[in-house]
């Protein structure tokens, strides 16, 4: 490769297992701002609350001390990918200029891993405007996993990246389901309810974690259902998945094409119910594994292949490794 990769990405489990085929890369270091975010001085120093008001001088101080020295074996340009966790930071307190200034020779890639809608909700400020253009300017190459983003904004697009791992042995005891949900309530509300109580009218068991936050939505008590104020763990959702046999997503309104949910059901083998109408272009479809919710209503065929246990194969083929993320950018970059 020509590049040497720095990833600027996040500590939680699931960005970390997301690029975990990499990380035995020689030419690919992996980087995330926790000891920013666990260093109560630097949270203080650098928040954006406080920051509106009094603009803090020597904050590039922070950056300084996580990136200043980046070393790879060979000599090769240095190619930075950013995440949305170091996206405020580039945003707010002069990440890009910075990395442009030391790495005068690198290449910066920012990579939209959710619609760039929820991304720009994130940046209220009154400095500069929060766009396509100003991003344009900072990055050498964007890309979106949504298609309609990459048609929208003129975007590269590539379908979320995912490193398939083994999953976990279960420590505890879990019940084996028909069908898991994990999902933020949203305005998804009425439909995931609606979806909950067929499929227990049909037969199916359920567990459905619905993150509410601090709200109270219209909550309703059915069986199988757990209304959790924060998110779980990633290596926990994996349990789950690992004693469901079908994932059920319900998409954000405007998404397209590949979706977490779809490609962990690719790479476990697990049957899917989806509302995403444009999932049926994508190569691994198969309508005896994959199920189209239109309007509300579920196949009923297809319900019964769930409780028959149906076997499923996708022969995925690990084309959603990190690996061949890196090579579309090779390829994309000028």
């Amino acid at each position: 490769m020509k590049y040497n990769y720095v990833i600027l990405g996040s500590n939680d489990t699931y960005s970390k297992i997301m690029f975990y085929d990499i990380f035995r890369n020689n030419n690919v270091k992996y980087i995330t701002p926790e000891y920013l975010q666990n260093n109560l001085f630097a949270r203080i120093h650098l928040s954006t609350k406080i920051n509106r008001f009094i603009n803090l001088p020597f904050k590039l101080y922070w950056l300084k001390k996580k990136l200043k020295k980046i070393n790879f074996l060979d000599s090769n340009p240095i190619c930075f990918i950013v995440t949305r966790s170091w996206l405020e930071l580039g945003y707010n307190l002069g990440l890009f200029d910075f990395l442009k200034n030391t790495y005068p020779q690198s290449k910066n890639i920012m990579f939209f891993m959710d619609l760039f809608r929820t991304y720009k909700s994130c940046y209220p400020t009154q400095k500069k405007p929060f766009n396509i253009e100003f991003l344009r300017h900072e990055f050498d190459l964007i890309i979106s996993y949504d298609q309609g983003d990459c048609s929208k904004y003129d975007l590269k697009f590539y379908p979320d990246v995912y490193s398939k791992i083994a999953l976990p042995e279960s420590v505890n005891s879990y019940e084996n389901v028909d069908v898991f949900f994990c999902g933020r309530a949203k305005d998804r509300l009425p439909l995931i309810l609606n979806i909950a109580n067929e499929l227990i009218k049909e037969g199916l068991s359920i567990k459905f974690y619905i993150h509410t936050g601090n709200q109270s939505i219209g909550e309703q008590d059915i069986k199988g259902i757990y209304y959790i104020k924060k998110s779980i763990d990633y290596i926990e959702y994996l349990h789950n998945v690992k004693h469901s046999r079908c994932l059920l997503e319900i998409m954000q309104d405007g998404a397209l094409g590949y979706t977490l949910r779809s490609i962990e059901a690719i790479c476990y083998n697990k049957m899917l119910l989806t509302n995403n109408t444009d999932i049926k272009r994508i190569p691994y479809f198969n309508a005896k594994y994959i199920s189209v919710i239109n309007n509300g209503v579920l196949d009923k065929n297809f319900l019964e292949s769930i409780k028959n246990n149906v076997i499923v194969e996708y022969a995925y083929d690990n084309s959603f490794s990190p690996n061949k993320f890196l090579m579309f950018i090779e390829n994309n970059i000028q």
